[in-house]
């Protein structure tokens, strides 16, 4: 767990999209001891940009401290009020699920892992790594709760965006070539797909690794299942629009 502190303290430089007017750290006074911050706390609506900037600072320095002394559930507590004030910064979000994890708070670690996920799928350019890794924690949580179809589903996808990443490298094969992860990944897919057919999640993932593959006809029907089950299996936001747009390019080709 101290490997989180220094990436905390990253995100007190890069992470709350915003400084003060003189770029200084200034303590304000909504800053409380760690032991009196409830898990979840309401944004303050008449709080400054720059004053919830600073707070979520703060929470961010109090949870380093907490993480540094070993004290995870109280870490956990701040951590929580920074992704209040924060919601769409992946980074500390993703540091709020990994304490969550460690203390086998696994419902709201896959809640928060989910989140990650979505947010992730929004950015521009795609972080391939963290995607894979986000995965690979939702499919251990699935694991641990016996739910193997979604387990997976997971980790079919964490499979997928190595598969991802890998293409980008130099030497894109190494010890595991591309094509075989991706491979793999559609096995995971096809196991959860014959305990699911009607799971959007699954065929859009398999239509991606069949497109991956240069597999037209079956990366195909994978899309047609995936806009099939849309209404009563919805994706995320950024999977939804991806599933539109194919489905839009396939129509024009």
């Amino acid at each position: 767990m101290r490997r989180l502190v220094p990436a905390i303290w990253m995100l007190l430089t890069v992470g709350c999209h915003a400084v003060s007017p003189s770029g200084a750290v200034q303590p304000t006074a909504d800053v409380v001891e760690p032991a009196s911050v409830p898990v979840e706390v309401p944004v303050v609506a008449e709080l400054q940009p720059t004053e919830k900037v600073e707070l979520a600072k703060s929470h961010l320095r109090i949870a380093s401290d907490c993480l540094g002394n070993g004290d995870q559930e109280q870490a956990c507590k701040h951590l929580a009020r920074y992704v209040s004030l924060h919601p769409d910064q992946r980074t500390g979000r993703l540091f709020y699920s990994e304490v969550l994890l460690k203390l086998n708070r696994l419902d709201e670690a896959r809640r928060q892992y989910e989140q990650t996920a979505a947010l992730l799928l929004d950015e521009q350019e795609l972080d391939h790594h963290t995607l894979s890794h986000v995965h690979g924690q939702l499919m251990r949580i699935a694991e641990d709760r016996d739910e193997l179809r979604t387990a997976h589903v997971h980790r079919g996808i964490g499979l997928y965006w190595l598969a991802q990443e890998r293409s980008r490298l130099n030497d894109p094969e190494g010890d595991f070539s591309v094509e075989g992860i991706v491979c793999r990944a559609i096995a995971e897919l096809t196991r959860a797909k014959s305990s699911d057919p009607n799971d959007a999640r699954t065929h859009w993932y398999l239509h991606c690794c069949f497109q991956m593959l240069g597999q037209t006809p079956q990366a195909k029907a994978r899309l047609l299942d995936a806009e099939r089950c849309l209404p009563i299996s919805p994706l995320c936001a950024a999977e939804q629009r991806s599933v539109v747009l194919a489905r839009q390019r396939w129509v024009l080709d």
